[in-house]
């Protein structure tokens, strides 16, 4: 045989494989107890200090808060990378000022600089709730943080015209909100230069 040849063969091999394996899967009948053992779908990393756990909700998988944690905990958890890489703001309960941290306050510093800097770029505001009460007043409540967010950072110096907000209300959760934490952790401003 030739390299063409064993090519060839090998290539109607894995397609072959490929098929069987495609058709297997989904030709599955609903109630069979397992597909294949041999596949294997490892959930995406969760980006949360404190997360232990992880709950299905509506095809996502949301990260379940450690049982104690505070928003004064999970403001300290977030760490500054970069200004494009989004950083969340949280609050206490009834609170309209973020909790402070060193690496929010080294964020919004550079933020600042470089938003002096390229006048052309935005700091964007994202409001989120938890899941507690009406759908519309959370949507409200979410635009009313991200709006008090933008005040605070115009007073700090940042120019307001080069402050977006969008709020998602409670659309987005970050956590499971059948916690008290996870409830915590969705009750926030993600800020991020774009």
């Amino acid at each position: 045989m030739n390299k063409n040849t064993l090519l060839a063969l090998l290539a109607l091999c894995l397609g072959a494989a490929w098929w069987w394996q495609s058709s297997h899967i989904l030709n599955c009948e609903a109630n069979a107890a397992a597909v294949d053992s041999t596949i294997n779908i490892a959930p995406a990393p969760i980006d949360t200090v404190a997360a232990i756990d992880t709950v299905a909700v509506a095809d996502t998988v949301l990260p379940t808060i450690a049982t104690g944690t505070t928003e004064d905990d999970l403001a300290k958890g977030q760490k500054f990378e970069t200004l494009f890489k989004p950083m969340d703001l949280y609050f206490k309960v009834n609170d309209a000022n973020y909790i402070k941290t060193d690496a929010n306050q080294k964020f919004l510093a550079e933020a600042k600089t470089y938003l002096s800097q390229n006048k052309g770029k935005k700091l964007s505001l994202t409001g989120h709730t938890d899941s507690d009460g009406d759908e519309n007043a959370n949507q409200g409540l979410s635009e009313k943080r991200a709006a008090d967010v933008k005040k605070q950072l115009a007073k700090y110096g940042i120019a307001a015209d080069q402050i977006s907000t969008v709020a998602k209300g409670e659309t987005e959760p970050k956590a499971d909100n059948a916690t008290v934490e996870g409830k915590r952790a969705n009750r926030r401003v993600a800020i991020v230069v774009e």
